[in-house]
């Protein structure tokens, strides 16, 4: 399909939806204008977010895009207009919501000028970097040739080891549903510490020999024997330990939605704006089937499209209840960021620990639920009020452009870059991190970096200076990546 035309089809849709739910029947009962014209306003926004993101096929700032459009624009909409209270935490009023209105509007501008701003600069740097004949020194990412049996088996062994650590805590049919996959420690702390590095860890070793083998392929058209088998053990422990129905929904995506755009990046990546309307949508709820049910209840299984009134659109409404917190209480001022950037401080040793942002506000409140989100843009409010959401704009989009402009920069050369596998775990990891709270999305994005870097740091030991060496060949690549 031609470019212009998906893009014409995907704007006419975002439209459809924002025109369905802005102008239902219950609006033509009482609605308050100024709240409605901001949501408007909004909405325009992060499809003008969408938009600048097509250069290309996925990236944060696509992500940051799609989350505020349906998050904080369609559901929070579709809330207003049926009433919905979340938690029983009650109706927010006319002026809360015109007043988070417009904090999200300033966040966005802010997120989507410092982006552009950002990458602009670090795209004009690459650019003169491949015309000046490859990438400086210092900023090509590492690649080693992970088929060199040192390599193959430290990364089956990782594998291996952990598989078999798993199956030993939970059980082999116990491995296969959320509900009957529970490690028997007594630290709560210890056990979602535990449960976090054995998902990450044979993940992150399947997809870093994935990406070798599947580049590998494309550029020579043929693989090794021992390297398919490898390959093979290699996914099969990861698919053994991180059975889809037994994951958490942002983990599961975490995992697998990097492997599908390794595999197929072309048609994956083409379409990825359409297969992630359609996950949100439908799959992320016909998931959720398996978050209490076992393996063997999957004959009452029925796929469902998502409602907004459900828990897991309660983002905008704890954009409200945070300002509402920070009225009644005052700001935190930078505690519950403390407890980010502290978060390997075991909480015996810091009594007074901040807890998350989410579980903070529903225990104050006594919602039904503390377990509960906490958008990125109120973690900032929370912290230091306005000048907080813009600083944590500012420095968000700063990152995003970053890990943009660097992924795209060696995506297309014919290389394995070990980075491409943290970018397209966390990039994944974003929607969840956007959703909140920031102390959870914190914790599986440290997991991460440290399963990535321990990799990272074992390879590079194992093979000293032996690192593949730029060709010559590999600078001729689109650094800029097609949608």
């Amino acid at each position: 399909m031609n470019r212009q035309v998906k893009k014409l089809i995907i704007n006419s849709m975002l439209i459809i939806m924002a025109v369905a739910t802005v102008i239902p029947d219950s609006m033509l009962g009482e609605f308050d204008l100024g709240v409605v014209i901001t949501h408007i306003i909004f909405g325009l926004l992060s499809i003008v977010n969408i938009n600048l993101s097509w250069r290309h096929s996925f990236s944060f700032y696509k992500i940051h895009g799609y989350f505020m459009y349906i998050f904080m624009f369609l559901a929070a909409m579709y809330q207003y207009n049926s009433s919905a209270q979340f938690w029983q935490g009650g109706v927010r009023t006319v002026s809360e919501r015109f007043y988070g209105n417009i904090l999200l509007i300033l966040w966005i501008i802010t997120y989507m000028l410092i982006y552009e701003v950002s990458y602009r600069l670090r795209q004009r740097r690459n650019d003169s970097y491949l015309a000046s004949g490859g990438i400086a020194p210092g900023k090509e990412p590492i690649s080693y040739n992970l088929g060199k049996f040192r390599n193959s088996l430290f990364l089956l062994v990782l594998a291996g080891i952990v598989l078999a650590y798993v199956m030993n805590e939970v059980g082999f049919m116990n491995l296969l549903s959320r509900g009957t996959r529970t490690f028997t420690i007594e630290s709560s702390a210890l056990a979602v510490t535990v449960s976090r590095l054995v998902n990450y860890i044979p993940a992150i070793a399947m997809l870093f020999y994935l990406n070798y083998v599947l580049k590998s392929f494309r550029l020579n058209r043929k693989v090794k024997g021992f390297e398919a088998l490898v390959l093979l053990a290699l996914v099969t422990a990861n698919l053994l330990a991180n059975f889809p129905l037994s994951l958490a929904r942002f983990m599961m995506a975490a995992i697998y939605i990097p492997m599908i755009l390794i595999i197929s990046p072309k048609l994956i990546g083409k379409n990825f704006d359409l297969l992630l309307m359609g996950g949100i949508f439908f799959v992320f709820p016909a998931l959720n089937f398996f978050r209490h049910a076992s393996i063997d209840a999957i004959s009452s299984f029925k796929l469902t499209s998502n409602d907004f009134n459900l828990g897991d659109f309660d983002t905008y409404t704890m954009l409200l209840n945070t300002v509402r917190y920070t009225r009644d209480f005052g700001l935190t001022w930078g505690r519950q960021l403390s407890g980010l950037l502290l978060f390997f401080v075991p909480r015996v040793m810091w009594e007074n620990k901040p807890i998350g942002s989410g579980f903070l506000i529903g225990q104050t409140y006594k919602f039904s639920l503390y377990n509960i989100s906490c958008p990125l843009p109120a973690e900032g409010y929370i912290d230091f009020g306005i000048p907080g959401l813009v600083i944590y704009a500012v420095l968000y989009a700063m990152l995003c452009s970053y890990m943009d402009s660097k992924y795209w920069l060696v995506a297309d050369r014919p290389k394995s870059y070990l980075f491409e596998i943290l970018y397209l775990v966390l990039m994944t990891l974003s929607f969840f991190n956007l959703r909140g709270d920031m102390l959870s999305g914190g914790a599986f994005v440290t997991a991460a970096i440290i399963v990535w870097l321990f990799c990272s740091i074992a390879l590079r030991l194992m093979n000293g200076k032996d690192a593949r060496a730029p060709r010559l060949g590999d600078i001729a690549v689109n650094s800029r990546g097609a949608a």
